[in-house]
């Protein structure tokens, strides 16, 4: 797959041209504000802050994983974070994942799980296993990753409290 990639996508009976792709830095601030909406945040490994410690933590995920978007009239709607390690070439881990608000229910966390799931495939020839981590509470991402094929492996209790919910 070479990115990006333009997906034609029927979006409240509108047909819409999406856009997946590979993030560039000119994407940060609009990363920032997608991770730190309301329906995303209890789910990820770090509480509510500004955008200058975000982007420490941003910088360190980039350096070990690749993020991948969705966007809809140059707004991201959607991202995934991917990481393949080294020292596991043959696990890919899918790592954070989030949909705008407002592209709840519209279809897009299945689309990014397709297009994500495809770009590994055609990708990383090494990747036998798909990995994904989330929050044991977190109900709506389980369903989705259940609907796309996912199956539980191992469930690790919570093991620290965070403001925003349970972090494990």
């Amino acid at each position: 797959m070479i990115l990006p990639e333009t997906i034609n996508y029927n979006l409240n009976n509108v047909e819409k041209q999406l856009i997946f792709r590979s993030v560039n830095e000119s994407d940060f601030d609009q990363i920032y504000d997608l991770y730190q909406q309301d329906h995303i945040l209890p789910y990820m490994s770090f509480e509510k802050m500004d955008k200058e410690d975000f982007k420490k933590i941003y910088d360190n995920l980039s350096d070990i994983s690749n993020f991948y978007i969705i966007e809809a009239d140059g707004k991201i709607i959607a991202i995934r974070r991917i990481e393949i390690s080294p020292l596991k070439p043959h696990i890919a881990l899918f790592a954070s994942m989030g949909v705008d608000k407002d592209y709840l229910g519209k279809g897009i966390g299945q689309l990014i799980y397709q297009k994500t799931r495809q770009l590994v495939e055609e990708n990383h020839q090494n990747v036998v296993k798909l990995e994904l981590t989330q929050q044991t509470d977190n109900g709506p991402n389980s369903s989705l990753a259940k609907k796309m094929g996912f199956k539980e492996e191992i469930i690790t209790s919570d093991f620290s409290e965070r403001q925003t919910g349970n972090f494990s």
